[in-house]
């Protein structure tokens, strides 16, 4: 079974940089945590501030990792210096460079090729006098040099989406009064091509993908004709952005509505769309707030040359591992209440929130894996006094987080039919903001699970409708001996290359066996490899 080992080196660190005001040094050391296996943990610490998540790592393969930031170091014309810092695959430093870009955008995402990354730097209000709103900067692997190219899109628009091919960048945009477009530029010459998805009444974008086979842009769309009734549609453009077609994405029930969609191409160049859907009606408002959107199942369609060819769904109640105790107590109570009323469990529904991560594709299926959540609270009891001095008693909720509680990892072939289906159990992870927490890694028909909270590595591995092995924990190694994590916040972990993951985030640890600094906040990055 794949478990993970943790690799040797030591690390010097010598850039000094000053953020929001907080100097950070990043220092030498040498860790020297043994394991069974004779290595030592590959490690960096620097100094940071727990609940300031400033720091930003993006993988680049087997060529290294790029660790950045904000500074607060203006300079003329509007503009303020990004540090960015790449470390190799033993985690020593390489260089580090210092880079302008306009002072308020701020950090949106990255996507990555084999041989370059391209990270998304985007002011979502108003542009002012600023003289870009959007700027991409797109990394070398193999040069080790950057390039960057600045446009304006427009003003309060919300990047959804981004695919890059032959040189260009397909943004896909959701704009103020719930309109969409596809904006095209090139990562050459920096020109821009707007194209405005033009549907009546309002429209939520859920995904585009570009067809490397066929040579055309696809894009997801929802488009509400009321309140709460709605169409799902495929929109398909040439590479320049000339439409080519639409296609209604039907249900066949009425009332089953489809929320959201990630859009796939298979190895013919057809469409796959696998979403969720709800039996319950949804209106606009729930799209555009991830948190409110809860689901009865998921849905998988294949469309070729502007024909849908087939929907198939697939209830929460069909799957066959469910972990949480609610989550438990809920499935037998439903599948109880079907058996009495003689029905079937399609009539009944979960609705549970989820964030579903990109699909994946093996030799034999197609992989769809969601994360499970809800909002958990806790209620206070406080008192108060009336004018004669008699307490009275009111009581209110806190909001305590996102707890991620399962993960559904399930295969379908071609067409739709659904293979096999596994859980993944999450324990106790609770997160302010709703993101990807489990990290996979798949190795032909293996599929590897895991994720990194409170110091620990839990980690699952599967084989098309076998589970190989029980949930494992590991330990994160730290950078002393008789380190203690007091506090974790964003801690997260991502696959780097082969068989590599890197964890990080933040930690408050403290050592009472170290003479100075028995306490100490820093951001770190472990490197790991699965077995």
């Amino acid at each position: 079974m794949l478990k993970p080992r943790f690799v040797i080196s030591s690390v010097f660190l010598k850039y000094r940089i000053n953020v929001f005001g907080l100097l950070v040094f990043l220092v030498l050391f040498v860790v020297n945590i043994s394991f069974a296996q004779k290595d030592k943990p590959m490690r960096i610490e620097t100094n940071a501030k727990i609940d300031n998540n400033v720091f930003h790592i993006i993988p680049c393969k087997d060529k290294g990792v790029l660790l950045m930031f904000k500074t607060i170091h203006k300079i003329d014309d509007g503009k303020v210096k990004w540090v960015f810092t790449l470390f190799n695959k033993d985690m020593e430093e390489v260089w580090t460079q210092e880079i302008p870009l306009q002072e308020d955008v701020f950090f949106n995402k990255y996507v990555s090729d084999d041989k370059f990354s391209y990270l998304l730097f985007h002011n979502s209000g108003k542009k002012g006098s600023a003289k870009f709103n959007l700027q991409i900067l797109k990394y070398s692997f193999i040069k080790e040099n950057f390039t960057l190219v600045s446009e304006n899109i427009p003003d309060k628009a919300e990047i959804v989406d981004i695919k890059v091919y032959n040189k260009k960048a397909y943004l896909g945009l959701q704009l103020r009064k719930d309109n969409i477009e596809l904006d095209i530029i090139d990562l050459v010459s920096g020109e821009l091509v707007q194209m405005p998805v033009v549907f009546k009444n309002k429209n939520i974008l859920s995904a585009i993908s570009v067809n490397e086979k066929k040579k055309k842009v696809g894009i997801v769309l929802t488009n509400f004709e009321s309140r709460n009734k709605n169409k799902m549609y495929l929109v398909e453009f040439k590479l320049d952005g000339t439409h080519i077609g639409t296609t209604e994405i039907k249900t066949g029930k009425n009332n089953y509505m489809l929320n959201y969609a990630k859009l796939n191409i298979n190895k013919k160049g057809d469409n796959i769309l696998i979403g969720t859907y709800s039996i319950n009606n949804v209106n606009i408002s729930d799209l555009k707030d991830e948190e409110k959107i809860e689901s009865s199942g998921f849905y998988i369609s294949k469309v070729a040359e502007n024909e849908q060819k087939y929907i198939r769904f697939y209830n929460f109640l069909d799957f066959e591992n469910f972990y949480g105790s609610q989550a438990s107590r809920n499935i037998v109570m439903l599948k109880n209440r079907a058996k009495r009323q003689k029905k079937e469990n399609k009539d009944f529904s979960l609705d549970y929130n989820l964030i579903m991560h990109d699909i994946y594709e093996t030799d034999s299926n197609l992989v769809l894996i969601a994360e499970l959540y809800y909002a958990k609270y806790h209620t206070e009891t406080n008192f108060t006094y009336d004018y004669y001095g008699n307490s009275i008693p009111y009581t209110y909720q806190i909001f305590d987080g996102y707890s991620f509680f399962n993960t559904i990892v399930t295969g379908f072939d071609d067409d739709g039919n659904m293979q096999w289906n596994h859980g993944f159990e999450i324990r106790d992870l609770i997160s302010y903001d709703i993101e990807k927490h489990i990290s996979p890694l798949l190795l032909g028909e293996d599929i590897l699970l895991a994720y990194n909270r409170k110091g620990q590595i839990a980690s699952k591995l599967f084989y098309k409708n076998e589970v190989i092995g029980n949930l494992e924990y590991f330990n994160l190694e730290s950078k002393y001996k008789k380190d203690y994590i007091l506090e974790e916040e964003n801690s997260n972990m991502i696959h780097w290359y082969d068989n590599y993951f890197l964890c990080y985030g933040y930690q408050l640890i403290r050592n009472n066996s170290l003479a100075k600094m028995n306490k100490r906040t820093v951001f770190y990055m472990n490197k790991i490899r699965f077995n």
